[in-house]
């Protein structure tokens, strides 16, 4: 429901929490958090991948910063000869979103002269069966091609130190 969801945002800016990843609208969702600590400034950008129908912002509606993938399912064998075989599931992340998540982590470390971008992606599913599902080698991909360390967790992290910041971003937890 909207009213909880800008509820929410509003009791965050009335107490001056910062927040990141959800807006009023897509171009909102996809703001910047800018914190300055010990000498450091880190930019923070938030995605998910995990989206509840009607939870994704868009550029007239409410929710968080989304990275969309889709689905689908490939048959492995020649199905007339195997009927009923389980297919392969391939799911990818949307290319027009894999360029926007480039675009917001270079434009926030080149314009708000960050010494560190940590992209925070809730990542639901990304591992089967103990291998990464094709979406997130995908990001991965796109990740490593913007320079950037990963650190995996329930929430991925992706970090983009500045030269010679690089010993400072590794302090962090």
């Amino acid at each position: 429901n909207d009213a909880a969801f800008f509820e929410t945002l509003e009791g965050l800016k009335q107490r001056d929490i910062p927040f990141f990843g959800a807006g009023a609208n897509l171009a909102e969702a996809r703001k910047p958090c800018i914190v300055n600590r010990s000498g450091l400034r880190v930019g923070f950008l938030g995605y998910t991948t995990t989206l509840p129908r009607g939870f994704a912002a868009t550029d007239v509606a409410p929710g968080v910063n989304p990275l969309n993938v889709r689905t689908a399912y490939e048959a492995k064998r020649n199905l007339p000869e195997y009927p009923g075989v389980a297919p392969h599931i391939v799911t990818l992340t949307e290319a027009a979103d894999l360029v926007r998540l480039r675009v917001d982590v270079t434009t926030l470390a080149a314009r708000a002269k960050t010494d560190a971008v940590e992209v925070c992606i809730q990542l639901r599913a990304a591992v089967r069966r103990g291998r990464p599902m094709s979406f997130g080698i995908r990001l991965a991909e796109t990740i490593s091609d913007i320079d950037a360390d990963i650190v995996s967790s329930k929430c991925c992290r992706i970090s983009r130190c500045s030269p010679g910041t690089h010993h400072k971003c590794r302090r962090r937890n």
